[in-house]
This record gives structure tokens, C-alpha cells and sequence, in this order.
């Protein structure tokens, strides 16, 4: 009965000391949890997503706001930086194959800014335009993927002037 006694008495004190711990441990990652919840500097800058397959997604930068997406093969589909709801800065788009698609600027409120051009996926450029405060403005060309001009239009705060338009062919 005494050797009992002291086996209850030992298992008690496992218990107790286990408890103990248990409560420092749950009660320190309690407090981790806050000061990353609450710090000025979030602890994880970078945020992953990923696809069923478990490549990943998306990635995302919480200080610098960047962001890139990938196809499920893992190539690179779009990058750029995503500011207060919008867009800001250089976007760059790609093709499954890893080739640029699109390269254009957004300025600070999100609108397209500057110089864009497009890419064919030989990598001929397949357009290229002017855009002010989100509108293209000047001369817009495209071209057929031979590098050949497709057309030519001239435009004015986002319209066309349809007298500019011109239209070649092929040879």
C-alpha cells in the first residue's frame, strides 16, 4: 500500500510539473502570437499561396509590397507591386514559357503611366504606346509577329483619331 501511495504521489507530481510547463508553453506562444499580431514590423514579411500541387502560387512582401505569381509549372506569370488597393510602379506579365508578355508602369494613384510594350512570343514586340494619367496618348503601333507594322493610330487623352488610323498588310 505505501509503494501505492508513493506511485500515486509521483504520478501527481508529473502531472503537476507537465501542467506547469504546459501553461508556460501555451502562455509563450499566447505572447508571441501578440507582439507579431501588434509589433510595428509584422515578424512573417512574406506571404506564400499555393496550389493544390503545393508550388507555390503567389508571393507577397509585406514591407515592399511586391508581389509575384507563378504559373502551376513554376514559371513566373506576373510581378509587380500592389500599394493601398491598386497597382504602383513597373508590372511585368509572362507567358507560360517564361517569355516577357507585358512591361508597363502604373503611377502612385494606379493608373498605366509611360511606355508599354507587348511582346509576341518570339519575343518581337507586338505593340507600343504612350500612357498618360491612364490613357494612351501619342502614337500606338502594333506589329505582326515578324516585326512588320501592323498599324498605326494616333491618339488624344485615351481616343483615337480615326483619321490617323493606317492599317498595312503582311508581305
Amino acid at each position: 500500500m505505501k509503494k501505492l501511495t508513493y506511485f500515486i504521489s509521483s504520478l501527481f507530481f508529473v502531472a503537476l510539473i507537465t501542467s506547469f510547463f504546459l501553461i508556460v508553453l501555451i502562455s509563450e506562444s499566447f505572447t508571441y502570437r501578440n507582439f507579431e499580431k501588434f509589433a510595428d514590423k509584422p515578424l512573417n514579411q512574406i506571404k506564400n499561396t499555393f496550389y493544390n500541387s503545393g508550388k507555390i502560387q503567389n508571393t507577397y512582401n509585406t514591407q515592399s509590397n511586391t508581389y509575384v505569381s507563378y504559373y502551376s509549372s513554376g514559371i513566373t506569370e506576373r510581378k509587380g507591386q500592389w500599394v493601398e488597393n491598386h497597382q504602383k510602379g513597373e508590372f511585368k506579365q509572362y507567358y507560360a514559357s517564361g517569355k516577357l508578355w507585358n512591361d508597363f508602369n502604373y503611377d502612385s494613384s494606379g493608373k498605366k503611366e509611360g511606355v508599354q510594350l507587348s511582346y509576341h512570343t518570339n519575343g518581337n514586340i507586338a505593340l507600343k504606346g504612350t500612357w498618360v494619367n491612364g490613357k494612351c496618348t501619342g502614337k500606338l503601333i502594333r506589329y505582326f509577329k515578324n516585326g512588320q507594322i501592323k498599324s498605326t493610330a494616333n491618339y488624344v487623352d485615351g481616343n483615337i483619331d480615326s483619321s490617323s488610323y493606317i492599317e498595312y498588310f503582311q508581305y
